[in-house]
C-alpha cells in the first residue's frame, strides 16, 4: 500500500510543485484571463495561491509570488529583497521586531493586504499612501503616536487596524476613505474624533475602546451602516447624543465610563439588540428603555441600582440580563414576564430570597446568584427544567437545597464558600458534570454517592482527612478531584 502511495506521490509531484504555473505565460507573466481590471491576480485565484514563508524560496521566481508570510521570524527590519516581489498582494510581517517601514514600501504597487502588527514601529512613511490597491492595513500593537495624512489616499482601504498604539488623533480627512468598513483603534490616546468621520458611509465596525474620548462629533450620527460600536473604557460622562440618531445600530458598548443617566428618548435606537452599560454610575433607567423591543442582551453590571429596574421586566424578549455588582435586595414578583430569558446574573448584590414567580422563568439555562445573602430557594425551583449552570457560591446555605438535586438538566453546580457540612446522595442527578464545594465545612464523604457522569469535583478548603479523599478517589477513578 505504501509503495503504491509513494508511486503516485512521485508521479504527481511535478504537478503539485507547479500548481500555479497555469497562471503564467512562458515568460512568467500573469495571463490576462487571471487578471482583474487593475492587473492584479483575481480574488478567486489569490485565495488558492501559494503562500511563501521563506524569502529565498520566493526570490527564485519573484514574478510568481503573490503571498509572503514572514511573521514571527525575529526580523528587525523589512528585508530589502521583499521589494523585488512586485506582484506581491499579501504581505504578513507581524510578530517581529521591525522598527521602521522604509519608503520603498511604495514599490509594492499591487499590495492589497499588509500586516505589520506586533512590531516596534513608531512612525509610518508618507509613501504608504502610494499603495492604491491596499484593502487591509494592520498596524496594531506598535509604538505609533500619529498617522500620516497620506493614509487618506488609500481609496480602496476597507480595514484600518491601529489598536494598541499611542495615537493621539486620527487623520483629519479620514472621511475621504470611501470604502472603509472597519476601524479598530482600541487602546490609544484619542481625545476626540475628526468631523469628517461622518463621511464614512460604509463603516460597519468601529472600536474606540480604551481611549480618552469625552464626546462624539455631530457627524457621527451619519454612520448609518454601523453595526458594531465599541466606546468602552473612555471618559464619557454623558450618553453621546449622536448615537440616538443611529436608529439601525444593533450593538453598542459604553461600559467602563462615567455615565449617570440615559437620554429620555433612548427608544430612538430602536434596532438595539446588544447594549453594555456596565461599570458606569447609573441608578435608574428612563421609562422608554422598555420600548427597546429588539434588545436581546443587557449588561448593567457595576452600577448603582438599588432595585431591579422595572423597565427590564417589560423587555419580554430579552435573552440575557446582567445586573451583577449592584445594590439590589429584592427581585420583583412580575419577573416571570421575562418569558425568553436564557441567562441571568445577579451576583454581588444583597438578595436574601427569591419570589415563587421566579420558578416560572423556565427558559433559564444560566443563573448566577453568588455573593448574595441566600439561605434557601423556593420549593418550585426545580421547575427550571433547562437550567444547566447554577452558581450559589458565597451565600449562607447550610446544605445543598434538595430542590437543586431535582433539576433535570443541571450540568454545573457551584456552591463554594457557604456553610455546608454534609454532602447528599447525588446519584439521582444524572446530568451533573462539575461540582464545586470548596471552602465549606465538610468533614467526610460517607454519604456522598455521585453519579458516574460527574467529571470534576472541587473539595479544597474543607476539613476532610486526606486518607478519606484518597479512598474516595480509588472508588471513583473517573472523577478528577481538586483537593
Amino acid at each position: 500500500m505504501f509503495k503504491k502511495f509513494l508511486f503516485w506521490l512521485i508521479l504527481l509531484f511535478p504537478i503539485i510543485a507547479n500548481a500555479q504555473n497555469y497562471l503564467f505565460d512562458s515568460q512568467g507573466n500573469l495571463l490576462p484571463q487571471y487578471k482583474d481590471k487593475h492587473g492584479l491576480l483575481r480574488e478567486e485565484y489569490l485565495a488558492g495561491a501559494k503562500e511563501y514563508t521563506n524569502l529565498d524560496s520566493a526570490l527564485k521566481n519573484p514574478k510568481k509570488v503573490f503571498k509572503l508570510n514572514l511573521s514571527n521570524q525575529n526580523l528587525t527590519q523589512i528585508p530589502p529583497q521583499v521589494f523585488k516581489l512586485t506582484n506581491l498582494q499579501i504581505l504578513d510581517l507581524s510578530d517581529n521586531q521591525i522598527k521602521t517601514i522604509p519608503p520603498q514600501i511604495s514599490q509594492l504597487k499591487h499590495l492589497q493586504f499588509l500586516s505589520l502588527n506586533y512590531n516596534l514601529i513608531s512612525s509610518i512613511p508618507p509613501q504608504i499612501g502610494d499603495l492604491k490597491y491596499l484593502k487591509m492595513l494592520n498596524l496594531e500593537a506598535n509604538l505609533l503616536t500619529s498617522l500620516p495624512e497620506q493614509i487618506t489616499n488609500l481609496k480602496k482601504l476597507e480595514d484600518l487596524l491601529i489598536g494598541g498604539n499611542k495615537i493621539t488623533a486620527l487623520p483629519q480627512d479620514i472621511g475621504n476613505l470611501p470604502k472603509l468598513e472597519n476601524i479598530s483603534a482600541w487602546g490609544n490616546k484619542l481625545e476626540n474624533l475628526p468631523e469628517s468621520i461622518g463621511n464614512l458611509k460604509r463603516l460597519k465596525i468601529i472600536d474606540l475602546s480604551e481611549n480618552k474620548l469625552t464626546d462624539l462629533p455631530p457627524s457621527f450620527a451619519n454612520l448609518y451602516a454601523l453595526t458594531i460600536c465599541n466606546l468602552s473604557n473612555n471618559k464619557f460622562t454623558q450618553f453621546p447624543a449622536p448615537l440616538l440618531r443611529l436608529s439601525t445600530l444593533p450593538y453598542l458598548n459604553l461600559s467602563l465610563n462615567y455615565i449617570s443617566q440615559l437620554p429620555k428618548h433612548i427608544e430612538l435606537m430602536q434596532n438595539l439588540q446588544f447594549i453594555d452599560l456596565s461599570f458606569n454610575i447609573l441608578s435608574q433607567l428612563p421609562k422608554n428603555f422598555s420600548k427597546l423591543y429588539q434588545l436581546n442582551y443587557v449588561n448593567l453590571s457595576g452600577n448603582k441600582f438599588k432595585k431591579f429596574p422595572k423597565q427590564l421586566i417589560d423587555l419580554m424578549f430579552v435573552a440575557s440580563i446582567d445586573l451583577s455588582n449592584n445594590k439590589i435586595s429584592k427581585i420583583p414578583n412580575n419577573i416571570n414576564k421575562l418569558v425568553k430569558l436564557n441567562s441571568l446574573n445577579l451576583s454581588f448584590n444583597y438578595i436574601n430570597s427569591l419570589p415563587q414567580t421566579f420558578c416560572q422563568i423556565t427558559t433559564l439555562e444560566y443563573l448566577n446568584l453568588s455573593h448574595n445573602q441566600l439561605s434557601t430557594l423556593p420549593g418550585c425551583f426545580d421547575n427550571l427544567k433547562k437550567l444547566k449552570i447554577l452558581n450559589l457560591s458565597y451565600n449562607t446555605f447550610y446544605q445543598i437545597p434538595q430542590v437543586v438535586l431535582k433539576l433535570p438538566s443541571l450540568e454545573k453546580l457551584l456552591i463554594r464558600d457557604n456553610n455546608i457540612s454534609q454532602l447528599p446522595d447525588l446519584e439521582p442527578v444524572k446530568t451533573l458534570r462539575v461540582l464545586d464545594i470548596r471552602n465549606n465545612n465538610i468533614t467526610d464523604l460517607d454519604s456522598f454517592t455521585p453519579d458516574k457522569n460527574l467529571e470534576l469535583l472541587y473539595l479544597r478548603g474543607n476539613i476532610i482527612p486526606a486518607q478519606t479523599v484518597q479512598k474516595f478517589e480509588k472508588s471513583h477513578p473517573h472523577i478528577q478531584i481538586q483537593f
